[in-house]
């Protein structure tokens, strides 16, 4: 699969329609797969992150999330990235895809009654959508790598490790999703789909970041005519302002360190 790569970060260069087609046919193949939406604020997060960047590049699909991934290809790295694909517009297109195809989909994360909430918004958006469990609440993980994770099953959780996840776990392979949404945040949503891949046994898990939040109606999203003019960074700076921090690292600091990469460095 094609793919751009940023400061060190693959992202797959897809539409949204190839990127929808894969995530079907990783339904079909029945094996667990780990989508990431990667954006600018992911990429500077790797680069102090060892295990992050790991799970960002051993990712089965990395979507193109964030304008400022599509600016920095196309005028500073002549590669561009064919299409933006934002995770809850993607979130939504597959939750499109489940009721059609009747994947049931399990919604992990937030708090507050925002799981149960979202789950009750698209119930109404999509009456014939399964959504086969809701589990409030966060994870603790530890500082372990990846690697440790690897060959563990469900009774050497039980018997040796006494992972404080075990509830969790056993929540979600009790629901037996096909697809599976974990809004915990980055990056321990995707540190925690990483780690414990094998044992949730999901076809398709994918971090949705503060999807919930824009879909149960507790935050709202920019205006249209902004995400087409690549401005939802405004919006969030006027709506939130406590992410300025964040927005200032998507938006002029990341750009920079790509430039000066591309400069000075190769």
């Amino acid at each position: 699969m094609d793919y751009v790569e940023i400061l060190g970060i693959k992202i797959n260069n897809i539409t949204f329609d190839q990127a929808l087609h894969l995530i079907n046919n990783f339904v079909v193949i029945d094996k667990p797969k780990q989508i990431t939406t990667v954006n600018p604020e992911f990429i500077m997060a790797a680069q102090d992150d060892h295990e992050f960047a790991n799970i960002l590049n051993n990712s089965d699909l990395a979507v193109p999330d964030g304008s400022g991934l599509l600016f920095t290809s196309r005028y500073f790295l002549n590669k561009p990235l064919k299409e933006k694909i934002h995770g809850i517009d993607l979130m939504m297109k597959m939750i499109e895809l489940a009721e059609k195809k009747k994947y049931p989909i399990f919604l992990l994360g937030g708090q507050n009654g925002v799981a149960n909430k979202t789950a009750e918004v698209l119930k109404e958006q999509f009456p014939k959508l399964i959504i086969c469990g809701t589990y409030e609440g966060y994870p603790e993980l530890t500082k372990k790598t990846t690697k440790s994770f690897l060959d563990l099953r469900m009774t050497d959780l039980k018997s040796k490790l006494k992972d404080p996840n075990l509830e969790i776990l056993e929540a979600v392979r009790k629901a037996k999703p096909k697809i599976l949404f974990v809004a915990y945040g980055a990056p321990k949503q995707d540190k925690f789909i990483a780690r414990y891949k094998k044992i949730l046994n999901v076809p398709v898990m994918m971090g949705v970041g503060g999807s919930f939040d824009f879909i149960s109606g507790r935050a709202k999203r920019a205006p249209k005519w902004m995400q087409k003019l690549w401005l939802e960074w405004l919006w969030r700076l006027f709506t939130e302002p406590w992410r300025f921090n964040r927005i200032f690292t998507a938006t002029i600091k990341f750009p920079l360190v790509v430039l000066y990469d591309k400069l000075f460095k190769k």
